[in-house]
């Protein structure tokens, strides 16, 4: 792997010698049925670059950029793998199952060279069919094989993460190549081996010789925005009081959680939202525990943080949750999102009739959940 970081690192050098091509020029090809019209390319901080028509399955873009940058294909309001856009001319395609083949060029090849190990191929397949094998046609509600089968397709991914994490050190902690870094950092979930606190020192350090350079910029002030949320996180923690919601129904009729906290033995703060694969699927579990446990004293008020009124309308149509539903259409820069310091969702709260928050995280999630409210009832009667 290491071998591979060094080859890219020489085609980087190779071709930064060379006269430097100005613009871009990408052919992308879908080989499906595309469900959109346009497609996009969007930069790291959530801006569109281009939008451009779909015609018989081909699009074009073209432009420039002043320095390599991170972006997404979007098509339609779906997100493709990232890739490195950079000013060469290439072709994209977008396979049938969803997959990016992105464009080849120097910077791309450095930070994502992972991709073409075969170790990684390797391990990449393996995970691929263990999740496929384990997960189909499991029955989720059976906690013993559901736990068996999460158990071994973690171990695969934690395979996959540890190849990727080994060639993405060999870049931070070798490579000349300061952007690279950058890039690479912005997609390293080696928490272990780079802490917030090394994080940050390296990124300014990358300031110095680089910049501000957008991503750096906002590497930087998400991790000062992750230390103070981890303070602010310290407020709504098991044993702490609840914080005021207040929020809206379908009907536009204002739902305070005080209100319903008041009315029941326990009420559980579930935010969530309709682009959420992990909220949904919890559904089915919490149905399973609101089942049996509302005429027991148990509510369940679900925020949804969806920016738009006909997602989060749609999710509900599909998914029928019985319970309190409201939403805050501010979404990520609502008031509950910053009260309760939340930097990702599915995110639960148990809260009892006194108004003292009991349980929260992993704790209420899946049969965790369950176990708790046979325990808190249990100790009730």
């Amino acid at each position: 792997m290491k071998n591979l970081y060094i080859y890219f690192t020489l085609i980087l050098l190779i071709t930064g010698c060379t006269t430097p091509q100005t613009t871009y020029s990408l052919k992308g090809t879908i080989e499906d049925t595309p469900t959109a019209n346009k497609a996009y390319l969007i930069n790291s901080q959530g801006d569109t670059l281009q939008k451009v028509e779909i015609l018989n399955n081909q699009f074009k873009m073209e432009g420039g950029v002043t320095t390599p940058e991170k972006v997404y294909l979007a098509i339609g309001e779906h997100f493709r793998t990232p890739f490195i856009l950079e000013n060469i001319d290439a072709e994209l395609l977008v396979a049938k199952n969803g997959h990016l083949k992105a464009p080849n060029g120097s910077m791309h090849s450095l930070v994502y060279g992972y991709q073409q190990d075969s170790l990684y191929l390797k391990v990449e397949k393996d995970y691929k069919d263990t999740s496929k094998k384990e997960f189909t046609g499991l029955d989720f509600m059976d906690e013993e094989a559901t736990k068996l089968a999460r158990s071994k397709v973690e171990v695969k991914f934690r395979n996959l993460r540890n190849v990727i994490n080994e060639y993405q050190k060999d870049i931070i902690e070798n490579s000349e190549n300061t952007l690279a870094k950058v890039i690479v950092l912005s997609e390293n979930y080696d928490w272990k081996r780079f802490n917030v606190e090394q994080r940050l020192k390296m990124l300014n350090q990358y300031r110095e010789e680089i910049g501000d350079y957008p991503m750096l910029i906002q590497l930087i002030n998400g991790l000062e925005e992750n230390i103070a949320i981890e303070e602010k996180r310290k407020t709504v923690m098991p044993g702490k009081p609840f914080k005021e919601v207040t929020a809206f129904n379908k009907e536009g009729d204002t739902i305070l959680l005080s209100d319903i906290v008041k009315k029941n033995t326990y009420t559980m703060l579930e935010f969530w939202a309709s682009w959420c694969g992990p909220c949904r699927g919890e559904i089915p579990h919490l149905k399973k525990a609101y089942e049996t446990y509302k005429d027991k004293g148990f509510e369940i008020y679900a925020l949804s943080i969806d920016d738009s009124r006909e997602r989060w309308i749609k999710a509900m149509d599909e998914d029928t949750p019985p319970w309190i539903n409201v939403v805050d259409h501010a979404a990520f820069k609502s008031d509950p999102v910053d009260n309760y310091a939340i930097d990702g969702i599915p995110a639960s709260f148990l809260i009892d009739n006194q108004g003292k928050i009991i349980a929260t995280a992993e704790s209420l999630r899946g049969f965790e959940l369950d176990r708790l409210l046979l325990k808190l009832m249990s100790e009730n009667n």
